[in-house]
C-alpha cells in the first residue's frame, strides 16, 4: 500500500483538529530583571525502565503541575536516566530562570539511587514511550540519594536528600557502546541542604510510604528525621546566565519569614557547550519524577532574556497590562478584560512558537519518525524526494500536533509506503493510537 504526501497531510490536519497543545504563560520579573516567557509545554516518558502506562501528568486551574510515577524509570548515577518529564524548549543562547515549589505528596523508597524528582534542564529529550536507554546531558535540582562530608570529616549519606547534579560528556543519545559512553560521563553532585551532620544514613524528605518488613512490620526509611524536621516542600530555581547554569534550593518556602536560607550551586559554562552536544540549538527545562512518587509543582515562574523575541514579548505584555489597568477614567468589565487577556496570551504564545520554530530536513523513514516524535509548533519538516519504506505506524500524538497559529508542516515530494507493515496489527504498544487526553497514562500531550 502506498500513501502519498497529500494523504498524509490529510491525516495530519485531522490530528490538528483533534489534539491541541497545552500552552501557558508565566509572568513577572525575577531578581535578574528577566522578562516573562510564554511557553508551550510537553510531556515525555523516556529512557531506562520507563513505562508509559505507569505515570500521569496533569495541570490544575492554578497552573500547578502534578506528576505521578508508579514504577516507571529510574535515576542512573552513571548511565542513562529514565524520566517522566514535563518540559518546554528554550534556545541555547537565551539566559533564563525556571522556578517552582516542589510539594511532595508521597514517595516510596526503592534503593534510593533509583529515586528522584525535581527540576531539570536537559540537552535533549528522548522519544515519548521509549524505554531504550537515552544518553543526554543535564543539570538538575532534585531530591535523590547522595552523600557529603560532614564538618567532622565523616560521610553523611542521605537515602533521600536535596542535591544539585550535573551530568555531561554525552555526545550521542544512542551510542554504539553504552559502557564506553557511561564511563565517559562526568557527574558532579553537590548537596543543597547539609543540616544533617551526624555520620551515617539519614532521610530528609517527608510524606514517605512505610516500607514493609519481612516480619510484617512497616517502617520509615532508615534514619528519617523527626516529623518537625522532614521536608515536604522545597523551592527549586534552575537557570543560566552569561557564566553558566545554576541551581538554588530553599526549604523554607515562606520568603517573608525565611529570607536568606537559599543555597545556590553554579556550573561554569561560559561558552554554552555544556548542554549543547546533542541538540546545539535548544535546551529543555521542566519538572520530572521517576520511580515511585507523586509531586505537585506550584508557584511556577519562567522568565528569560537574551532573545530579541523574548524581550519584545515581555515589553508587549507589560504595555498591554498597563493599558488595561492604568487607563484613567475608564472601567473595564470582566468580559472585556477576559477577552483582552485571551488575546494577549494568544499573542505571547504565537511569538514564543515562532521564535522556536525550525526547519528539519528528512532523508529517510527513520528520520521522519524522529522528526514527527520531536516536532514543535511552527516546525517545517522537509522530506527529500523518494519512496519511504515505513516499518511501523507514523503516530501523530497530541504532543506533536502544533497549534492553529503555528501548525506543524510537512513539505516536499515523497511517497510513504506502508506495504511492508502488517496494518492489521493495530498500533503496537497498548493505547499508542488512542488520542487520549494530555498527560494520561500514555504520556501524550502537554502537562494539562
Amino acid at each position: 500500500m502506498g500513501i502519498g504526501l497529500a494523504g498524509l497531510l490529510g491525516v495530519w490536519l485531522a490530528a490538528l483538529l483533534l489534539m491541541q497543545w497545552m500552552t501557558g504563560a508565566q509572568f513577572g520579573e525575577n531578581a535578574s530583571g528577566y522578562g516573562p516567557i510564554a511557553a508551550s509545554w510537553k510531556t515525555a516518558a523516556f529512557g531506562t525502565s520507563t513505562d508509559p502506562g505507569r505515570y500521569t501528568v496533569s495541570r490544575a486551574a492554578d497552573s500547578s503541575v502534578k506528576l505521578t510515577d508508579s514504577g516507571s524509570g529510574k535515576m542512573i548515577e552513571r548511565g542513562a536516566d529514565g524520566l517522566v518529564f514535563c518540559y518546554t524548549r528554550i534556545p541555547t543562547n537565551m539566559n533564563f530562570e525556571l522556578e517552582a515549589v516542589v510539594n511532595v505528596d508521597s514517595w516510596r523508597l526503592t534503593n534510593g539511587e533509583d529515586d528522584g524528582f525535581g527540576l531539570a534542564v536537559l540537552d535533549s529529550v528522548g522519544e515519548d514511550g521509549s524505554d531504550r536507554r537515552y544518553f543526554t546531558n543535564s543539570v538538575m535540582g532534585l531530591a535523590t540519594r547522595g552523600a557529603y562530608e560532614s564538618a567532622s570529616g565523616g560521610m553523611v549519606t542521605m537515602s533521600l536528600g536535596l542535591f544539585a547534579r550535573s551530568k555531561t560528556g554525552n555526545v550521542d543519545a544512542a551510542p554504539s557502546d553504552e559502557t564506553v559512553a557511561a564511563a565517559s560521563q562526568t557527574i558532579t553532585k553537590v548537596p543543597l541542604d547539609e543540616r544533617v551532620q551526624e555520620i551515617g544514613v539519614h532521610n530528609l524528605i517527608g510524606n514517605y510510604e512505610l516500607i514493609a518488613q519481612t516480619d510484617g512490620e512497616a517502617k520509615a526509611p532508615e534514619g528519617s528525621l523527626g516529623a518537625d524536621e522532614l521536608v515536604t516542600s522545597f523551592r527549586i530555581t534552575i537557570g543560566r546566565d552569561e557564566d553558566g547554569y545554576y541551581v538554588a534550593c530553599d526549604t523554607h518556602c515562606d520568603e517573608e519569614t525565611d529570607a536568606g536560607t537559599e543555597r545556590r550551586v553554579y556550573f561554569a559554562d561560559a561558552d554554552r557547550t555544556m548542554l549543547a552536544s546533542i541538540d546545539p540549538d535548544y535546551v529543555y527545562a521542566g519538572f520530572f519524577v521517576t520511580r515511585y512518587a507523586t509531586v505537585t509543582c506550584s508557584d511556577i515562574r519562567l522568565t528569560g532574556a537574551g532573545s530579541e523575541t523574548a524581550r519584545q514579548t515581555a515589553e508587549a505584555v507589560s504595555e498591554a497590562a498597563e493599558a488595561v489597568s492604568e487607563t484613567p477614567g475608564e472601567s473595564v468589565d470582566e468580559e472585556s478584560a477576559a477577552q483582552a487577556d485571551a488575546e494577549e496570551t494568544a499573542s505571547e504564545d504565537a511569538a514564543a512558537e515562532a521564535a522556536s520554530a525550525r526547519h528539519v530536513r528528512v532523508t529517510g523513514p527513520q528520520e521522519l519518525y524522529e522528526a514527527v516524535a520531536t516536532a514543535w509548533p511552527g516546525d517545517v519538516i522537509e522530506l527529500d524526494a523518494g519512496v519511504y519504506q515505513m516499518d511501523r505506524p507514523l503516530i501523530i500524538s497530541a504532543g506533536q500536533s502544533g497549534t492553529a497559529a503555528a501548525p506543524v508542516t510537512l513539505a516536499g515530494e515523497a511517497v510513504l509506503d506502508f506495504s511492508g507493515m502488517d496494518v492489521t496489527s493495530g498500533c503496537g504498544a497498548a493505547g499508542a493510537c488512542d488520542p487520549a487526553g494530555p498527560g494520561t497514562g500514555s504520556g501524550r500531550g502537554g502537562c494539562g
